[in-house]
């Protein structure tokens, strides 16, 4: 064996010529990346010095600082330093084994530079052979005093003398749907809402996750102490493989401090590309279940995907994609005999038998749920009574290797097959209407997880956070589907975790008429140029125009596409889907025409962390889209107060095209009111409330030609409708009956409804939803006008039936010439 001395020396000579480099000073190692971000350690394996662009960090009073620790929090919630025993290289590695008898634990910490970025793994073993809950924490001692903190892209704590600074969320118990927003979070594993932690002074410094390996862990600044950590939950059992053993990875690296977040997000893309990788062909808006062909000139609201594929074969000639619907945020059922506004609490028994029966007539199996099923903290199949969709809901394991992952895998192709045969149109992707979540006590789920267990240190137990799970499955089902050239998409990632973001092509949520600014910078940080879409939820008909085109300016304003949908919860009003009621999205038209159709030229610029814009109003909300390289750029401001707002955006001349003009896309209008100032041009704005402004800066050349090329995409969507529908009724807003639909005609120059059959079997109609909102019962009065071909007008009043849906009640109506309903609506 080589001595310390000549071993050093050899190493020095073979990794010397690399980029990344492991560096040595005698006998004390360092690692240092190609720009500069360097830790140095002692022979002893603790902290000698800690730097960025030759700015050391580590303050003289705690060198030797020993940066990992370990909490055994079934003893005490002491960190006790890995000091290290051993040290060992192999390449540009670094090694340090320690052992801690007096906690029966084995930590190897292992450095790795790659380019611009230092990898931290560390690997916690356990000698003890029991259960047990740990924390794992790496720190680096950085004294921060008036530093800055950031919570995500645009805000920012300054760092005290004491105090602790984190963006930590609980686990939850269930799926972030508007349907769960009673559902409390869990007290145990507070974890990190964003996967890049980013503190900021004379530099910059950044702690990341893989988005590969799915952990519990939360970033923070300790301003009592000085210490910049991350910190990993983990419980040791038996049955995971190995037994007693975990691993954690993370990544330091150095960003901009001038801009914060927003730099240490564009070095995580451009560090981790794969995590973001674009399947999808095309962006715009989101539906949900309405039927396009129903909506008069559907490709003009700028549709890209529709949700439950109710008619995939006009999707496709629309080239909107059709995407079949799963539900993942549970498996809810009905108790037979059983009404919960009058009986008594049913038995366990009695749910479980319930959810047994309805499980096996979805899947034909008697055991799935059984073995898939979620253990609660007393060892029993976890059910939770609900108040919609169903008397009781259960969520399960997805895990691919468990029997109900592997049968829905199993389903996709079945489904893909079912729809091409018998809907006449190709499916193109998988939805998720929210993922299970939840918390798994089930030990024998252990063996097949691919990520650690976690502690609760309440009920003193191990346990699996059932995300995780589901983020497996949604792993396996994007490697299925993008082979097969298909997308995924996913409802409630706006709550969600982060984790499940590389297998989505497409996330959005349902949301309320006001998204809070955290939000839309959450999803931009887990899409980047992935799109994000919403579906707006709310009674539209109390909504005004002004509503609707704030809703809309918002969303655009983050390159995020505005939906529409129905009242919360979903399903349960009849007729308040957003686009079963043309008076309320023709209303809406011009709007939508503006902005679905700007939204998509930024999506297709592409969204870009750094804005290189500043603005002098911090009030008013600038992001980026596309890159000098694409000859042009878009920044959009944001006005959401209910005031005036003045500011005076400035650019680096470097950052902007040649000779560069400025439009605002918005208002269509030139803006000639810039100037130039040594190297900043400077747009001068003044924005009224609640007001967006889409600058399009490019050359004269370059903006003819978008000019041009909009207008000609605007006269094929024309021309697209022109021909696929060219019998479409005038009266398409009548939406045909299901058992037969309704001719057009013309009397006296006026359009209207033909109802004609040929049998007296034979039936054909229309439908048309109408909402009412009333204080108290009123009568409703309905009048029809007609003109029957060859019957009197009695007897057609006979023969021709009007049905009024009240709720899910059906009535009968039998005057059709002056229709009065006695009962009232309310």
């Amino acid at each position: 064996m080589l001595s310390n001395a000549r071993w050093w020396s050899v190493l020095a000579l073979t990794v010397f010529p690399m980029w990344s480099q492991l560096q040595v000073s005698g006998q004390t190692p360092a690692l240092t990346t190609s720009d500069e971000v360097q830790l140095a350690f002692t022979s002893s394996g603790t902290l000698r010095g800690v730097s960025i662009a030759g700015k050391q960090l580590l303050p003289s009073d705690r060198i030797e600082f020993n940066p990992v620790s370990i909490c055994d929090v079934t003893r005490s919630a002491k960190f006790v330093p890995a000091k290290p025993t051993m040290f060992n290289e192999d390449a540009d590695n670094l090694v340090f084994q320690a052992q801690l008898p007096d906690l029966a634990i084995g930590v190897t910490s292992r450095y790795r530079t790659v380019g611009r970025r230092i990898d931290v793994t560390l690997k916690v073993h356990d000698t003890k052979g029991m259960d047990r809950g740990l924390l794992v924490r790496f720190a680096l001692p950085i004294k921060a005093l008036g530093w800055q903190w950031w919570d995500d892209l645009e805000t920012a704590r300054t760092v005290g003398t004491k105090g602790t600074f984190e963006n930590t969320r609980g686990i939850r118990e269930f799926a972030s749907l508007p349907e769960w927003r009673d559902k409390p979070v869990l007290s145990m594993g507070k974890h990190s809402t964003n996967f890049c932690s980013v503190m900021t002074g004379p530099v910059g410094v950044c702690y990341a996750v893989p988005l590969d390996q799915p952990r519990v862990f939360r970033t923070g600044y300790d301003a009592g102490r000085g210490l910049f950590y991350i910190v990993f939950d983990v419980a040791f059992v038996a049955e995971t493989l190995p037994p007693g053993t975990a691993e954690f990875t993370f990544h330091i690296y150095q960003c901009d401090p001038k801009w914060g977040m927003r730099s240490a997000l564009d070095r995580y893309y451009h560090l981790f590309p794969q995590f973001f990788a674009k399947h999808v062909s095309r962006q715009g808006m989101w539906m949900a279940f309405s039927k396009l062909s129903q909506i008069d000139n559907a490709n003009e609201f700028r549709f890209a995907y529709q949700e439950g594929a109710s008619e995939p074969g006009y999707d496709d000639q629309i080239g909107v994609s059709s995407l079949t619907y799963f539900t993942h945020a549970g498996m809810f059922a009905n108790i037979p005999n059983y009404d919960p506004r009058t009986d008594p609490k049913p038995t366990y028994e009695r749910q479980l038998a319930a959810m047994r029966r309805h499980c096996k007539r979805l899947t034909g199996s008697d055991t799935i749920f059984d073995a898939s099923g979620l253990y609660d903290a007393n060892g029993k199949l976890s059910i939770k009574r609900a108040s919609v969709y169903g008397h009781i809901l259960a969520q399960y394991n997805l895990d691919p290797q468990l029997p109900y992952g592997t049968y829905m895998l199993k389903q996709i192709d079945k489904t893909f097959e079912n729809f091409r045969t018998r809907r006449g149109g190709e499916l193109d992707g998988f939805y998720y209407d929210g993922i299970t979540t939840g918390v798994n006590y089930r030990r024998n789920h252990f063996h097949d997880a691919s990520y650690p267990p976690i502690w609760d240190p309440v009920r003193k137990k191990p346990l699996l956070y059932n995300f995780f799970s589901s983020v497996e499955f949604a792993r396996a089902v994007a490697e299925r589907l993008h082979a097969a050239n298909k997308i995924t998409m996913m409802n409630g990632a706006m709550g969600s975790g982060f984790y499940t973001a590389p297998y989505l092509d497409v996330m959005g949520a349902e949301t309320g008429l006001h998204i809070n600014r955290s939000s839309f910078n959450f999803v931009r940080t887990i899409c980047w140029q992935k799109p994000f879409v919403t579906l707006l939820k709310g009674s539209f008909s109390k909504l005004t125009q002004d509503d609707i085109a704030g809703f809309m300016k918002r969303c655009v304003a983050y390159g995020v596409f505005p939906g529409f949908f129905d009242w919360p919860p979903s399903g349960l009003g009849p007729g308040s889907r957003y686009w079963d009621h043309p008076e309320w999205f023709e209303r809406d038209r011009k709007n939508h025409r503006l902005y679905q159709s700007l939204c998509q030229q930024l999506a297709e610029a592409g969204w870009q962390p750094l804005t290189l814009a500043r603005s002098q109003n911090p009030n008013l909300i600038v992001e980026r889209f596309g890159n000098i390289d694409d000859g042009e750029l878009f920044f959009t401001v944001l006005n959401d107060s209910k005031k005036d707002e003045r500011t005076e955006i400035s650019i680096p001349r470097s950052a902007l095209p040649a000779e560069a003009m400025v439009v605002d896309e918005v208002s269509r209008t030139w803006l000639d009111d810039t100037s130039l100032v040594g190297e900043r041009f400077l747009i001068p704005l003044v924005l009224k409330p609640r007001t967006l402004v889409a600058l399009h800066i490019t050359s004269k050349q370059r903006l003819v030609q978008s000019q041009v090329q909009q207008i000609t995409n605007n006269l094929r969507l024309r021309r697209q409708m022109a021909t696929l529908d060219p019998e479409r009724p005038a009266l398409v807003h009548w939406i045909a009956y299901r058992q037969g639909p309704y001719a057009c005609d013309r009397i006296d120059d006026r359009f209207c409804m033909k109802l004609v059959n040929a049998s007296g079997k034979e039936t054909c109609g229309a439908t048309q939803w109408v909402m009412l909102y009333q204080d108290k019962p009123e009568p409703l009065r309905l009048r029809i006008r007609f003109k029957g071909a060859t019957r009197t007008r009695d007897s057609v009043a006979g023969m021709l039936p009007l049905h009024l849906n009240q709720a899910k009640t059906w009535s009968p109506v039998l005057d059709v010439l002056a229709v009065d309903v006695q009962r009232g609506l309310s």
